[in-house]
């Protein structure tokens, strides 16, 4: 991790029963106004979701530090970025999550966890399952790994956004600032590219 890590996480934010019952938006504002408190309980608030986006993002690897880049995301906000209201909090922190993303050091291997929506897999790995349909499912999920590795950024992105994390095609767009349009089809590209390498309708 780089050396220059801001130490957001507080207890005492934590067990704020005022900051707790904040609603996103006057949590943000707090923050936003130098209340370090604040800036905790966001933190607490959208850590792991944050996270779990980056991790799908970019990492998977040793040689790339996710809370890195989870601590960078809220450095942003710490350092004055502005919520505007136009969007939900949540589609704004990701927004910000984005943009580290993309700034991301380029031309390193990046490393998905893509589990989520092959179904098959949940059924034919498990114990009970024939040694052969389960190496089967390996091998496919291997493939799709593999697949979505090599999916151009801004797809990834929208597909693990739609697709992984649950955001509607306007919210997924309001991150990565294109139309809804735009966002339907980089996931139904990516989607269509899983299935042929996987060879499985359930992607």
């Amino acid at each position: 991790m780089s050396a220059k890590v801001f130490k957001i996480r507080d207890r005492k934010s934590v067990n704020d029963k005022r900051l707790r019952d904040l609603s996103d938006e006057a949590l943000v504002a707090a923050a936003g106004a130098g209340d370090a408190d604040a800036v905790g309980a966001l933190f607490e608030r959208f850590r792991d979701p944050v996270f779990r986006f980056l991790t799908r993002v970019v990492g998977g690897r040793p040689d790339i530090d996710v809370e890195d880049l989870v601590q960078q995301t809220f450095l942003v906000i710490v350092r004055g970025a502005k919520f505007d209201g136009r969007a939900k909090v949540s589609t704004w922190i990701f927004g910000i999550a984005a943009n580290i993303a993309r700034t991301h050091r380029r031309g390193r291997s990046r490393r998905f966890r893509f589990l989520e929506g092959f179904q098959s897999a949940r059924t034919l790995t498990t114990v009970d399952a024939d040694p052969d349909e389960r190496l089967d499912v390996s091998r496919r999920l291997a493939r799709v790994k593999a697949a979505l590795e090599a999916e151009p950024l801004p797809r990834r992105m929208a597909f693990v956004l739609c697709e992984m994390e649950g955001m509607s095609a306007k919210e997924a767009g309001a991150v990565l600032k294109v139309s809804e349009a735009a966002i339907w089809k980089r996931v139904s590209e990516t989607r269509r590219r899983l299935r042929e390498a996987g060879g499985s309708e359930d992607v």
